[in-house]
């Protein structure tokens, strides 16, 4: 079992000459628990738009995997849940973001007190996510249910491809 519980600012994570973004994979073989903030986001808001944005970093999210797999997405089905606690928030502004579970996976509400504001995330500062990025796309899949417990899966410009073996 894993769990992140300390805040990830991956903002400034760039490499080599050319400052290419990075690809963080964060795996376990049973349940995976996000109780943190994890976000890359170098275009202050007030600069974004699709033609402002660039790459940002890939973010991965597996519970249940199959650690002898090269494939991220691998799971054993039935095993391993992914929480995310509430009032947390990965956000990758033109990077995507990919979760997967063999069991369920469970993403609990973001209080409105902790929504993106003015200079986050986010152009708009009223709308309110869990999992999200600006062009990036969201990419899940579940062995069992996927729960979102008053929270939101979001991309401004990408696309969202659930794949749900149980309940949504």
């Amino acid at each position: 079992n894993g769990k992140i519980e300390n805040k990830l600012t991956l903002t400034h994570w760039r490499f080599g000459r050319d400052k290419v973004s990075a690809a963080i994979t964060l795996r376990a073989s049973g349940d995976l628990t996000l109780n943190a903030v994890i976000y890359d986001t170098p275009i202050s808001d007030s600069e974004l738009v699709s033609a402002t944005a660039v790459e940002t970093t890939r973010i991965t999210l597996v519970a249940g995997a199959t650690l002898s797999s090269a494939d991220p997405f691998a799971v054993e089905r039935g095993a391993g849940n992914l929480s995310m606690d509430r009032y947390n928030i990965v956000y990758s502004q033109g990077g995507d973001i990919n979760f997967a579970s063999g069991g369920t996976t469970t993403i609990q509400e973001i209080a409105n007190t902790l929504r993106p504001r003015k200079g986050q995330y986010m152009t708009d500062n009223k709308i309110g996510f869990s999992l999200g990025s600006y062009t990036g796309n969201v990419r899940g899949k579940t062995g069992q249910d996927l729960v979102l417990d008053g929270s939101v899966i979001q991309t401004a410009t990408g696309d969202i491809d659930l794949e749900v073996g149980g309940d949504l």
